[in-house]
């Protein structure tokens, strides 16, 4: 395979194909140039895109291409402003792997459906944050970073996630809608807002009853306050029946209070979730220490030994995730369209 600054400025998929004729080990097999947002994606997208027998895909991220406009800069917007100045030109074997952020609800705004676009791919989900934040697969990480069966916990971390994701399906959806039938000016705070009372979400102490709990009751206040502004200015602005017709596709599109927080911005809900259970994650990782500790008389190779091996939860859960691969709703519709996309006819 060719290198990037082999090909020049430009990149098409043709290039791609004809270097395909030229495979080193001699194989007629097809090569598929995979742009996607930066390296964590890079990790992600390789675990999840399908083995198809015949094709390879070969991954990067838009600092690896050799730009007209001579800029290293990562991201979708990058590889979107790469493909307008024409230095990669997408087709059958180059494409691009990009994260939705509000594309998905915003579709069903606009047409009523997911739409789709010639050779690039996007997560449905806001971004591989939402993908990776699996509940039944992050209760299993959970009980293998601490050992522990997640029975012993007040609250696994699919019970937390279930409860998120309830009590934020409102908030979602009002703001979906009016992020697009709405100025930003007006509405745009309370997009601020709700990211605000995602991260307030990550003080949460499991210790306690999260219904009694004052952060959590907090946040539900913050959102029913975002809620009741979001539906003043719709009924203010008499467009409740466009508000209706887009629920109307949302149902269609099976999402629900279940998965909701599918649809919450990505990098905000994933650092929350993580910190919550990375605090019980260390305070179990302190009681093993000291049990070790009365176990071995204070040796301090033994106390070490527990303190080395102990994993974060958080960069356990994602190096789980691209080990297991977990179905993701919603991002299994794009997995599935690569297969048929790309499999032999």
């Amino acid at each position: 395979m060719l290198s990037d600054s082999e090909y020049g400025f430009v990149i098409s998929s043709v290039d791609i194909q004809k270097a395909s004729m030229f495979n080193i080990d001699g194989s007629d097999r097809s090569t598929v140039l995979v742009w996607v947002e930066s390296r964590e994606d890079k990790r992600f997208w390789r675990a999840c895109l399908p083995k198809i027998e015949g094709v390879h895909f070969d991954l990067k991220i838009a600092s690896q291409a050799t730009a007209s406009d001579e800029k290293k800069a990562n991201g979708c917007s990058r590889l979107l402003a790469l493909r307008a100045i024409g230095d990669l030109i997408p087709g059958h074997n180059l494409i691009f792997c990009l994260d939705s952020d509000e594309r998905f609800l915003s579709d069903l705004y606009r047409v009523g459906r997911i739409s789709t676009e010639a050779h690039i791919y996007y997560t449905n989900v806001y971004s591989i944050e939402n993908a990776i934040l699996d509940g039944a697969h992050a209760d299993r990480v959970f009980e293998a970073v601490t050992a522990c069966s997640i029975q012993d916990l007040h609250y696994c971390p699919s019970q937390l996630l279930n409860k998120v994701s309830a009590a934020v399906y409102n908030t979602v959806l009002l703001l979906a809608f009016s992020l697009n039938i709405f100025d930003y000016s007006l509405v745009g705070r309370f997009k601020r807002d709700f990211l605000a009372s995602i991260a307030s979400v990550g003080a949460l102490d499991l210790e306690a009853d999260i219904d009694n709990s004052v952060v959590f009751m907090d946040f539900k206040e913050a959102l029913a306050e975002i809620n009741r502004e979001l539906v003043l200015n719709i009924y203010d602005c008499g467009v409740e029946q466009n508000y209706s017709d887009f629920m109307v596709s949302v149902s269609d599109e099976l999402v629900n209070e279940a998965n909701a927080y599918l649809f919450v911005r990505g990098h905000d809900l994933f650092n929350s979730f993580v910190r919550i259970f990375e605090a019980v994650n260390k305070k179990m990782k302190r009681d093993e220490v000291s049990l070790v500790a009365q176990l071995h008389n204070g040796a301090r190779d033994m106390m070490n030994a527990v303190r080395n091996e102990w994993m974060e939860f958080g960069g356990a859960l994602k190096y789980g995730f691209y080990a297991a691969v977990p179905p993701v709703p919603f991002f299994d519709r794009t997995v599935n369209r690569i297969m048929t996309d790309y499999s032999p006819r």
